[in-house]
């Protein structure tokens, strides 16, 4: 009964990565005595290449197909179905799911999902198989409750951003276990497209601060994303002068940080240069840390009221 595919278990023991790279031998292993697979090198998130070589655990089950187990590492959780997601591999995806009853949603021992795994490595068509084909759950969280979008955004994955958003109907404002959305993590990162994205076909709340009170504007200032300001303030709306938990703006955090383009934006889209936080101003900030071109900028730009107050001009 064994004997068609020991070649085939042989090849695979002998040199793994074949494994992973034929749908034949997936569906053969899968219609020959119920032999099912479980390939679990120990992944973490965020990990970025994976070993070349990794091990490959095969089980044999005699059982029919109704009465399978999921397959997992012990160590990892992880099942072939996410190996498969993981390396970008849509035909054995869907072969899985469609003939070896493949749970969908199952996930590793860290709360990520095939889907997950598939979305933040940009794995468009293994997102697509396992929306539509298995109707995974498309806002399923890790343990630290990031979602599919979180970490597609976070790396830039603008065509699986789209699918996320339109196939999968994901929601575009839900918070990591920090409150920190999806568009946050784009505008810190500087993912531009995904942030229009986010802004005009998700449409993103612009404003939603994480638990330390911290918006997308904030931290783009001060990361000096200018691209990803820019947008915010003009396709998002961005509300200029809102502070986080402690009191600081994105001009203050701009000008601490030496943001000279990102002053100038935010400026012009009417930011107040006389909020200070913690008895700074932007303009004292910058002086104490040696930005001198941010003062510089203040200096021309700026006028001494009769009773103290300084204003500045927006025009730049």
């Amino acid at each position: 009964m064994l004997a068609p595919v020991l070649p085939v278990v042989a090849c695979a023991i002998l040199f793994p990565p074949f494994l992973s790279v034929s749908p034949l031998l997936v569906h053969t292993l899968l219609h020959s005595c119920g032999l099912t697979i479980s390939s679990p090198p120990p992944l973490r998130h965020h990990a970025v290449l994976p070993p070349p070589y990794s091990l490959c655990f095969l089980s044999l089950s005699l059982f029919p197909p109704s009465l399978r187990f999921q397959p997992q590492s012990k160590k990892s959780g992880q099942t072939a179905l996410f190996n498969a997601a993981y390396y970008g591999h849509a035909e054995i995806v869907k072969l899985l799911l469609t003939e070896g009853n493949a749970e969908v949603d199952k996930a590793d021992n860290n709360g990520i999902t095939p889907l997950f795994t598939a979305a933040e490595f940009g794995r468009t068509e293994v997102v697509k198989v396992l929306l539509t084909e298995g109707k995974a759950e498309v806002d399923k969280p890790t343990n630290s409750g990031y979602t599919p979008l979180f970490t597609a955004a976070e790396f830039g994955r603008t065509e699986v951003v789209k699918l996320l958003l339109t196939e999968g109907k994901a929601e575009v404002d839900k918070p990591t276990n920090s409150g920190y959305t999806p568009l946050f993590i784009a505008a810190q990162e500087g993912k531009t497209e995904v942030v229009k994205l986010l802004l005009t076909e998700g449409n993103a709340e612009v404003d939603k601060s994480a638990n330390d009170g911290w918006t997308p504007l904030l931290i783009a200032a001060q990361e000096g994303k200018t691209e990803v300001v820019k947008l915010l303030l003009t396709e998002g709306n961005a509300e200029v002068d809102k502070t986080n938990n402690q009191g600081g703006t994105p001009l203050w955090t701009a000008a601490e940080k030496g943001r000279t383009e990102v002053v100038k934006l935010l400026l012009r889209g009417g930011a107040d240069a006389n909020i200070a936080y913690q008895d700074y101003t932007p303009l004292k900030i910058a002086k104490k840390k040696g930005h001198q071109a941010i003062v510089a900028l203040a200096r021309t730009r700026s006028r001494t009221l009769p009773n103290g107050v300084v204003v500045y001009v927006n025009e730049l």
